[in-house]
């Protein structure tokens, strides 16, 4: 792999993980605590004092996610319309705060996203891959400082880049139940364990550290990686 290449494009997004593109831009406006109640409660069909609960204060106008893992969970196939619509809505609103927009806290997702879900056909007509994919890198910046010691974002895709690109560093269980079209993440197995030795992890790193510039250690890295 070239190493101008050595990088997650927007053609990994959508082969890896299937997200669109291209389409609406993904765009959230600020909200203050007020509105940003009442689109809960519009939303996901819940009374002020029970969003409340669900909203966190300490950090402005989010959800947290278990209060919304609790409004999908007991979903049922006799839940009438509107309920099976709230309940859809939590779940993509939960879907994109515990595993595409991921913060440092793993724990809430912004309400600014709700907008963004007022119309559920339109849903797949936005570009989540592209906005996934910035929003990713944006988290990459901010673990390259020095004090920060943890990296957020869309894991799962990173996870799944590697798989594809570099498979002499980890070697992936396959998943027997993988279909041809389907997205490339599903070719694999989750992993219940880490593989690999210290001493492999530890060249690895120092083989990375001592890039400078794209001539000095390039061509060894490289071939390590695969």
């Amino acid at each position: 792999m070239p190493f101008g290449e050595m990088m997650i494009t927007l053609d990994d997004v959508q082969c890896l993980t299937g997200l669109n593109i291209t389409g609406h831009i993904v765009r959230c406006g600020g909200r203050d605590d007020e509105a940003g109640l009442d689109i809960i409660c519009r939303m996901l069909g819940v009374s002020r004092i029970d969003a409340s609960t669900g909203v966190s204060k300490k950090c402005g106008n989010v959800v947290k996610l278990n209060w919304l893992l609790s409004k999908f969970v007991e979903t049922m196939s006799t839940d009438d319309e509107a309920i099976a619509l709230h309940r859809a809505i939590s779940f993509l609103l939960y879907t994109l705060g515990c595993i595409i927009f991921t913060n440092k806290t793993g724990e809430r997702v912004s309400t600014n996203y709700l907008k963004l879900l007022e119309h559920p056909d339109e849903f797949g007509s936005y570009a989540w891959g592209t906005a996934a994919l910035a929003f990713f890198y944006r988290q990459l910046g901010l673990t390259s400082r020095a004090n920060v010691k943890q990296i957020f974002g869309y894991l799962t895709l990173l996870e799944a880049w590697i798989y594809e690109h570099f498979p002499t560093i980890i070697h992936p269980q396959p998943n027997v139940d993988y279909r041809d079209g389907q997205p490339l993440v599903l070719r694999w197995a989750q992993q219940t364990h880490a593989s690999g030795s210290e001493r492999s992890v530890k060249t690895y790193r120092e083989l990375l550290d001592c890039i400078k510039t794209r001539r000095c250690c390039v061509g060894s890295t490289l071939n390590l990686l695969g």
